[in-house]
């Protein structure tokens, strides 16, 4: 390989777009929103890998582990979307990518987390497959694929493609490591076309993160979707509908990620 050939790498790739952005900017003066954005979007990867590490506080080993992990990560925030990509370990085993996409569905999952609660809810997709990242500029069909699934989902969430979730299920078959399906679950989540298949669907929440508070569920769904003087327009409170019954499936299968004040 000459320095001039491109490094094409093979892993994970998750597009994420910011819903009612646009309106956010809008509805804000210019200072308002830069401190937004520096506050919260642009301190996210920091504060996440954080978050992330604290999981293994009491085993120093792993620790570290995860926090070089994490560095790996390869981040690009642009206007309204967030690109996140976890190249694989080029000597990966079978074991070691169940390990990778644990750190990558567990790291997206305490992200969307993040950016909800701070009033910046965001749709994604989760696919698999090769992508150059450098810098600024980003190719491949992988990162493609992902933005055009995530355009296509109406509602708050993250789901993976059938390429992601083919080599995340043939990883935990031929691997002796199953934690990674502990952070997806099967969902028929609304897509704008108004059909609703079922995909696999990464879980909004962790113990690690604050418990969400649902005396009133659409009140906090809402005041997401509203923060930072955003409107709700027709077209969003379609969006707000499916992010409350996403939510509350998700309190039917999870109660332990949900208190009651």
């Amino acid at each position: 390989m000459t320095q001039d050939t491109p490094k094409v790498e093979s892993g994970i790739i998750a597009f994420l777009d910011i819903l009612g952005y646009a309106n956010f900017l809008e509805n804000n003066e210019p200072e308002e929103a830069a401190k937004v954005i520096l506050n919260i979007l642009l301190t996210a990867p920091d504060k996440m890998r954080a978050l992330n590490v604290k999981i293994y506080n009491e085993d120093i080993e792993i620790k570290t582990h995860v926090e070089e992990q994490l560095k790996r990560f390869k981040w690009l925030i642009f206007s309204d979307s967030i690109l996140v990509a976890f190249p694989y370990t080029r000597t990966a085993t079978d074991d070691t990518k169940a390990h990778e996409w644990m750190y990558f569905l567990l790291f997206i999952s305490t992200l969307y987390r993040h950016l909800f609660d701070n009033g910046l809810p965001i749709r994604g997709a989760v696919t698999f497959g090769n992508f150059f990242i450098k810098g600024q500029c980003f190719a491949g069909r992988t990162i493609i694929n992902a933005y055009k699934m995530a355009s296509t989902l109406d509602l708050a969430a993250i789901a993976l493609d059938k390429q992601a979730s083919d080599e995340l299920l043939g990883l935990m078959k031929k691997s002796n490591m199953n934690t990674a399906m502990e952070c997806v679950t099967e969902y028929a989540i609304p897509l704008k076309d108004g059909t609703s298949p079922k995909r696999l669907v990464v879980i909004p929440s962790f113990p690690l993160m604050p418990t969400l508070t649902v005396d009133d569920l659409r009140q906090v769904v809402a005041e997401s979707f509203w923060k930072h003087k955003k409107d709700l327009t027709p077209s969003v409170m379609t969006k707000l509908n499916n992010t409350e019954m996403f939510f509350r499936y998700f309190k039917m299968k999870s109660p332990i990620l949900f208190i009651e004040k």
